[in-house]
């Protein structure tokens, strides 16, 4: 019998007819593209549901409180909070990374025994990982991908962006350096508004600090509002003047100490976007007048602040919210809280 041969490619003499080295090895990296593609289909949902549902956790947290005052005493406002939500922050990025990083070490570990199982048998051995530098190329090539995909550097810029979050409420008003109001309060009188005017409600907070010998839990506040719905300039209609909502008494919100100051939280005007005759609202501004009052320990109104928000409710009902009426001012007499809640004329 006699047996021809015929020079490969790469100078190698092999039999006439058999496949060379070079073609086995393209055929086997060819399989492994096919596998690569399939464990990419699965990774990237994968990948997408991990930040996903990050995203989601993360969002779902309650932004701390930072307060934009020259207030030396309130400078450490929401530290605590503040520690503890970047906590959480870094809880869930650090689950969300060890998900990552085992998707794609799974990834490349199934690619990897494949490649090395498809080169077992294989008797022409190179340098690298399988010993046949096409299917080598392409596990380098999946890393790297994979590295991409996942992006672990991203992740980490975004976990220091969500960490330094915060709600920024500023200092609207205060009563230093108004004539009479230091005298009449005996202390100052400040309120707080911020938050994302394109998510509906504001965040607003009345601080008190006593100067005097008294101490400041001994004072109080009081708050009554209206709401005046508006089209365009016309007067649709007027909710008139009432007490705010308080879990300690109708018109009175609750109040608590921070140090020498006394504070009342969520003192803002909200509009229900669940209530069900909100769409009588869409394509209305609705103005909603408010009035905060300082109570001294005898019961006597000492002075307070009168200050707006407007609600604008677009024709497909998203809601914003913007401080009108100029700046909060000072109301030394506070009429409208004496009416409502003592029922003087």
């Amino acid at each position: 019998m006699v047996t021809s041969f015929a020079p490969s490619s790469n100078g190698t003499t092999l039999v006439s007819g058999q496949p060379t080295h070079g073609q086995v090895s393209r055929d086997r990296g060819e399989r492994l593209d096919a596998v690569i593609d399939m464990l990419l289909l699965e990774t990237g949902p994968a990948v997408n549901a991990v930040t996903g549902q990050l995203a989601q956790r993360v969002g779902g947290l309650h932004a701390p409180l930072k307060l934009a005052t020259d207030e030396r005493g309130l400078k450490g406002w929401g530290a605590a909070e503040r520690r503890s939500f970047q906590a959480e922050v870094d809880a869930a990025y650090d689950t969300a990374r060890g998900q990552l990083s085992q998707l794609q070490g799974l990834a490349m570990a199934t690619a990897t025994q494949i490649a090395l199982d498809m080169a077992t048998s294989q008797p022409f051995l190179e340098n690298g990982l399988t010993g046949d530098r096409q299917l080598d190329l392409r596990l380098t090539a999946l890393d790297e991908v994979l590295d991409s995909a996942v992006n672990i550097d991203s992740l980490e810029s975004a976990r220091e962006q969500d960490k330094a979050r915060g709600l920024e409420l500023l200092e609207s008003f205060s009563s230093f350096g108004i004539e009479g109001a230091e005298e009449a309060l005996d202390g100052r009188l400040m309120l707080f508004i911020g938050g994302d005017e394109f998510e509906g409600a504001p965040r607003c907070m009345l601080v008190y600090r006593h100067d005097g010998p008294r101490d400041a839990g001994s004072y109080s506040f009081a708050q009554v509002y209206r709401h005046r719905i508006m089209r365009g300039d016309a007067l649709v209609q007027e909710i008139p003047w009432r007490p705010v909502r308080s879990a300690e008494a109708d018109g009175f919100p609750a109040r608590f100490l921070y140090d020498e100051y006394l504070v009342a939280q969520d003192v803002q005007p909200v509009i229900n976007t669940a209530a069900p005759n909100f769409h009588e609202l869409h394509d209305m501004r609705i103005v909603a007048d408010v009035q905060s009052a300082m109570i001294s320990p005898e019961g006597e109104i000492i002075g307070g602040v009168d200050w707006r928000i407007q609600f604008a409710v677009s024709r497909r009902g998203d809601l914003t919210w913007n401080v009108a009426g100029g700046e909060p001012r000072w109301d030394a007499w506070c009429t409208e809280a004496r009416r409502v809640l003592t029922g003087a004329p």
